[in-house]
């Protein structure tokens, strides 16, 4: 939580893994920009005349595809662990 003379965040990202996310929170914060990551996928919303509208890019890395380009990168490093794990195990009974 921010303190008193801690700025506030241009961006929040949350991965919503085991509770439904409350955007209210974020909007009391006033996070401009907020991206959650959840079933596999990216959302991007930017907070406007005081609640959070869906976007489909990003206003703090314009120019970029984020929802493509994380969920892109969460897939293939889910892809290289389990790839890693079944080296090791391949190690281990050879």
């Amino acid at each position: 939580m921010a303190g008193p003379s801690d700025p506030l965040p241009n961006l929040a990202i949350e991965t919503d893994v085991t509770s439904k996310t409350v955007l209210s929170a974020y909007k009391a914060l006033g996070v401009p920009e907020l991206w959650i990551y959840s079933q596999s996928k990216l959302k991007v919303y930017y907070l406007e005349c005081a609640r959070y509208c869906q976007a489909s890019a990003s206003e703090i890395f314009p120019g970029f595809d984020m929802a493509q380009l994380v969920s892109e990168t969460i897939e293939r490093a889910w892809r290289m662990i389990s790839d890693q794990a079944i080296e090791k195990f391949r190690a281990k009974v050879s």
